[in-house]
């Protein structure tokens, strides 16, 4: 029997949003011979209380090297602030000399590697090159776009639970029903949903929209049907709002590999989505190619008019398979094992 090993997950946790889901469902699903442990890095504060709640994440990771004596760090990053705070990190456990996995989620990485005379490019250079560090993406359109970095990059997958995989049939409906799940933030595309409702109802349809992410003075046209969430706490409350609509809207220009599209996946709805997430889902008559909301709202159109929601859900159910969470939990053993033997 093998000995039991120890990874300890790093990144927001108690955060809104997909990361903080993807952390959880891992965590709740560890692999064989692995126990797990976790260490929040959020804090939802000014910019100055989050640099001095760094200090005292540092100090708490010490002591867990020094108490517990983990054999690997699976630090969850993006971009920006992110980064740096996972930097202040990352070097504390290399010396240590723990064996650290960081496990990119951010579609926009290569861009940001860009930026500051590309000091975070170098960065992600050198550290690429110890043995101590593997690099993970979740794409593998991400491996092309940061190979100029590194040559070693390795695509794992964001989990999603399947014991609940939809098989449910077409539900006859008198409207259409969009779905919006996303945090509040302009590229997540609130605007764009509420044009391609309107699109939809002027091209003789009747449809209604939910959006999760939305503030109070969002401005709402009097004449759509629009319902909208400031967030939405309880998980199986959104999954229930999800598995009630018909389609789920994804048009983010970065993000890839959405849980709000994953999860609508699962759940037998049709995810809509910009060519990030074409990756995905994998079914070409879900992906529109640009940001025409006019074209979204075609996309829809067509799906509903040809009647072609149970072919389409059939295909999604087979690409959804591989992202079931105990065969990415397989493979992320693999990598624990492979980094670990290998210092």
């Amino acid at each position: 029997m093998e000995d039991e090993r120890l990874v300890i997950h790093i990144g927001p946790i108690s955060s809104k949003g997909g990361m903080s889901g993807v952390m959880k469902l891992l965590i709740a699903n560890p692999p064989v011979n692995y126990k797990v442990g976790h260490l929040d890095t959020y804090i939802d504060s000014s910019t100055l209380i989050k640099i001095l709640n760094l200090f005292r994440i540092r100090r708490k990771l010490i002591m867990d090297i020094k108490s517990l004596k983990p054999n690997v760090f699976h630090f969850h990053v993006t971009h920006n602030f992110s980064w740096w705070r996972n930097l202040f990190l990352i070097r504390i456990a290399l010396k240590f000399k723990i064996p650290c996995i960081i496990n990119i989620h951010s579609g926009k990485f290569d861009i940001f590697c860009k930026k500051f005379n590309s000091i975070p490019g170098r960065i992600f250079r050198r550290l690429s090159k110890n043995k101590l560090i593997q690099f993970v993406v979740l794409e593998d359109r991400w491996i092309e776009s940061l190979q100029i970095y590194a040559n070693n990059l390795v695509c794992i997958r964001n989990p999603i639970d399947l014991k609940e995989l939809s098989d449910r049939n077409e539900i006859e409906r008198e409207d259409i029903s969009l779905l919006l799940i996303a945090r509040n933030d302009k590229i997540k595309g609130h605007d764009f949903a509420v044009e391609v409702l309107r699109l939809i109802n002027e091209g003789g349809f009747e449809a209604r929209l939910e959006m999760t992410g939305v503030k109070k003075n969002f401005n709402i046209p009097h004449d759509l049907n629009v319902t909208t969430h400031e967030w939405i706490h309880d998980f199986e409350e959104v999954r229930r709002k999800i598995k009630n609509s018909d389609f789920a809207l994804s048009p983010s220009e970065y993000e890839g590999s959405s849980m709000s599209v994953l999860e609508a996946m699962s759940l037998g709805t049709i995810p809509i989505v910009s060519k990030v997430s074409s990756e995905t889902v994998s079914v070409k008559e879900l992906v529109v190619d640009n940001m025409n909301p006019e074209d979204w709202a075609k996309a829809i159109i067509k799906i509903v008019s040809k009647g072609q929601q149970r072919d389409l859900r059939e295909k999604i159910k087979k690409t959804i398979k591989r992202h079931e969470v105990n065969h990415i939990s397989n493979q992320w053993k693999d990598q624990y094992n492979m980094i670990i033997e290998s210092n």
